[in-house]
């Protein structure tokens, strides 16, 4: 198991290859083929030094077929959706991910991903120091990814998880990063438990908001969100684990300011005070894996009169790998309390290992809407494509 879950979880130390090279080269829009083949390059060569450069790529192809609104979400934070055309720029992506080693208790983080929502252009998105004061202790400064799900620190690395992505039912958030500061503890526990421990504090400042942009915008409605502005953000992270038993909860608060534009017209709310908790409980003995998590959101508009709007997200997830492949299924669950959006996705799906550092995953999934708004829809999406660290 600890071998699985390293395989699974961590790219450091891959080599590329040609059959990489190649096969990425060849259908990948060119800007994501030379980071691609870049990274391949610095990463064969980086090694010997105290400066270390992985990569990481995911080409994917999809389309709907739908009863009516041809539109899918698929992608929350980076506003990604497929219709009834067949595109390979919703999901297809690459990064470069750089460690500077500066002394034996400091070191630097940058990652640079280029996503075809955004043609292609390659942005920062995570750059942070780590410094390691104890065995135990380590403390984090930067830009990183917000802790919120189970897979939000692998959320851009398909290559770590069977899917081709996490259940959009479940993993829905506009804000993915955020600016602060955040403190660890790693220690054993009795009967050979591992307990991590990760509390963290910051903002996040998305003025032009990829979500908001793309899926809520005139003429639908007089006004459309644009910016997202989360301050005060704080979050606690406990993770536990023994052999193939992985076990997680979080919570986060923070205060949600949002901007409304329109045309000719710019309106700056309040800001809600937010609250978040999740929980999961997973299991991968090597063979059997058994995924599952739960997450409850609420948003005080009035904290005086309790006035606020509340959902909760689930998903249960089963594979089994056999020799290179792994066949699973998966049930997600997103249901608010005003029944403004309600919806669930069945997904069947297979991933073949064909090559030690490039996947291959197939993906059908059947998405039911049962809410009031124009969030979902009763659409059927077939995707497929590969994910490789190099």
């Amino acid at each position: 198991m600890a071998q699985s879950r390293l395989q699974n979880r961590r790219f450091l130390g891959y080599h590329s290859n040609h059959l990489i090279e190649s096969l990425f080269a060849s259908v990948i829009p060119r800007k994501i083929a030379v980071i691609c083949l870049i990274g391949s390059f610095i990463s064969d060569h980086a090694y010997a030094s105290d400066v270390w450069f992985n990569g990481f790529a995911s080409i994917v192809m999809g389309r709907t077929y739908a009863d009516r609104n041809d539109t899918l979400l698929v992608d929350y934070p980076a506003g990604g959706s497929y219709e009834s055309k067949s595109t390979m720029q919703t999901e297809t992506l690459a990064g470069l991910q750089m460690l500077s080693i500066i002394n034996e208790d400091l070191n630097a983080t940058v990652q640079v991903v280029g996503r075809g929502t955004e043609e292609f252009n390659a942005s920062i998105e995570w750059a942070y120091f780590t410094y390691e004061m104890t065995p135990e202790w380590k403390i984090q400064g930067g830009r990183k990814r917000l802790p919120l799900y189970f897979y939000s620190d692998f959320f851009d690395l398909g290559y770590a998880y069977h899917w081709i992505r996490p259940p959009q039912d479940n993993y829905t958030w506009q804000i993915f990063n955020y600016n602060g500061i955040n403190v660890i503890y790693n220690t054993n526990i009795p009967d050979d438990w591992v307990l991590q421990i990760n509390a963290y504090y910051g903002r996040e400042d998305s003025p032009e908001n990829p979500f908001n942009m793309r899926s809520l915008r005139p003429p639908a409605s007089r006004f459309y969100q644009s910016g997202e502005n989360w301050k005060d953000i704080f979050g606690t992270v406990i993770n536990a684990s023994k052999g193939p038993v992985e076990f997680r909860i979080n919570h986060m608060s923070a205060e949600r300011e949002i901007t409304e534009k329109a045309l000719d017209h710019e309106k700056k709310d309040a800001a809600n005070h937010i609250q978040f908790y999740g929980a999961s409980l997973n299991y991968d003995d090597g063979s059997l894996i058994v995924l599952s998590e739960l997450n409850l959101y609420q948003e005080f508009y009035d904290t005086t009169t309790g006035d606020h709007i509340y959902w909760e997200t689930w998903l249960i997830s089963l594979g089994y790998r056999i020799n290179d492949f792994i066949p699973h299924v998966t049930h997600s669950v997103f249901d608010s309390e005003d029944g403004q959006e309600r919806h669930e996705t069945l997904s069947l799906g297979l991933r073949w290992d064909f090559h030690p550092s490039v996947a291959f995953k197939i993906q059908g999934d059947k998405t039911r809407d049962y809410g009031n708004g124009s969030f979902s829809s009763n659409t059927d999406l077939i995707s497929f494509g590969f994910d490789a660290v190099f």
